[in-house]
């Protein structure tokens, strides 16, 4: 009985001490660090910023912090009206930086549009990447269901284009021996996820890849960061309505800004760090049970609502 009382006092202290650590990170990062005047002058990492999946959501927002802190911004999307959309809006918020876009659409870019991507950003000092553009399910479901084409798509824009512009981007940076690479992971990378297989799988592609990235590039003076967050209000997520944990995409972007330089592997903002550090305390299974039941449940009430339960 009094080594079962030890073993069970010595898991709780384990527990206790990861949790506080946890919490002094999260208090730093958010918190001393900026306070401290820490946190790095994104100028001094070169003159741009490039933003991919710009047009809306947690990208558009970051294009637009981006551009308050100086820089100037190319936005890449695939729409030319809601870029011009989103360009106005960040020269509103930013009027004394440029703005530049290029249309991609990264389902279906070939290399010859890369091609076109890297000699554009070879024409501009490019201090910051950040690789944002993603798709995800239009709703939960099993893989023999989900169109051969739409899966191609999903990879295109979740991997490839994360991979070809990071290899773009890097060539360019390594030479001055500064920059900062942003690729925009899910927190749910973090566990096994039924009924959104593919997108969790290609968002945990670019978790890792990001962190063997660090790898790679750890002290060649390029800041390369990996943002997991969980949901915020935007279109894809399909929330509309905005609290603590789930934040807008302007809340959002304006919090994890400021952690690049700070942090390489981040939930974005303190409420989401928050959620990130208790779910990692889960043990990995339960964690992926829970989150498949609620994924079978917003199925099944998808199809109810639109009569496509067979």
């Amino acid at each position: 009985m009094g080594f079962v009382l030890f073993v069970g006092y010595a898991t709780l202290f384990i527990l206790a001490a990861l949790f506080a650590y946890m919490i002094g990170s999260i208090l730093y990062v958010y918190v001393v660090a900026p306070n401290l005047g820490l946190t790095i002058d994104l100028r001094k990492l070169g003159e741009w910023a490039v933003v991919t999946g710009a047009t809306d959501g947690i990208g558009k927002c970051y294009a637009i912090e981006l551009a308050k802190r100086g820089l100037n911004v190319l936005i890449l999307g695939r729409n030319t009206e809601r870029l011009k959309n989103a360009s106005d809006e960040i020269k509103n918020a930013a009027p004394n930086v440029e703005v530049d876009t290029m249309e991609v659409d990264f389902a279906h870019a070939d290399l010859k549009k890369y091609k076109s991507i890297q000699e554009k950003l070879k024409t501009i000092d490019v201090g910051v990447l950040v690789n944002n553009v993603g798709m995800s399910y239009d709703y939960p479901e099993y893989l023999d269901k989900v169109d051969l084409e739409f899966l191609l798509n999903l990879i295109n824009v979740n991997c490839v284009s994360t991979v070809l512009l990071t290899r773009i981007a890097i060539e360019q940076m390594l030479p001055k021996k500064r920059g900062a690479i942003v690729n925009v992971s899910s927190s749910l990378a973090s566990f096994r996820t039924a009924f959104l297989t593919t997108y969790s799988a290609s968002k945990a592609f670019v978790r890792v890849f990001t962190l063997s990235l660090l790898q790679e590039y750890g002290k060649s003076g390029i800041h390369i960061q990996c943002v997991s967050p969980f949901y915020v209000v935007s279109k894809m997520s399909k929330i509309r309505k905005a609290s603590f944990f789930i934040p807008t995409p302007e809340t959002y972007a304006k919090s994890a800004v400021r952690t690049i330089g700070l942090t390489r592997d981040t939930n974005g903002s303190v409420a989401h760090s928050v959620l990130g550090s208790l779910t990692s305390l889960v043990l990995p299974r339960i964690m992926s049970y829970y989150t498949s039941k609620h994924m079978k449940a917003i199925r099944d009430a998808y199809l109810k609502k639109n009569n496509k339960i067979k």
